[in-house]
């Protein structure tokens, strides 16, 4: 603290000031590229985009690849397994053969309880 009172460190503390304020210089530019690239869409846009898919012709190859592009994240294929994930909300799902399977055999079961509720009534 001394050395700093009597101007020693002077030059190193306004060189510093100097680089920082560069540097800050430099961010600012940076998110100013990066706020340009950003596209801020009405709730109207959005809502033409998803009919314009929803009416999308299922046998069109670029239709099929928007949808892939759109909704899948990745995929992994092993030889006895696959993994799915999809966008979706915030946090991304995984979908996977196992969860499939879990989720049908549950389908099955509540088939069957529905089923039999509905020959008791």
């Amino acid at each position: 603290m001394v050395a700093l009172e009597n101007g020693e460190n002077a030059d190193l503390i306004n060189q510093r000031i100097t680089d920082k304020r560069v540097e800050l210089d430099k961010a600012k530019k940076q998110y100013d590229v990066e706020s340009k690239k950003l596209v801020n869409l009405t709730e109207q846009q959005i809502k033409y985009f998803l009919l314009k898919l929803k009416a999308g012709n299922i046998d069109d190859i670029k239709y099929r690849k928007t949808l892939i592009t759109l909704f899948i994240n990745k995929i992994y294929v092993y030889d006895d397994e696959f993994t799915i994930t999809f966008n979706v909300g915030e946090n991304p799902l995984t979908v996977t053969r196992s969860l499939l399977k879990d989720i049908n055999s549950n389908l099955k079961i509540i088939s069957v309880l529905i089923l039999n509720n509905a020959a008791h009534q």
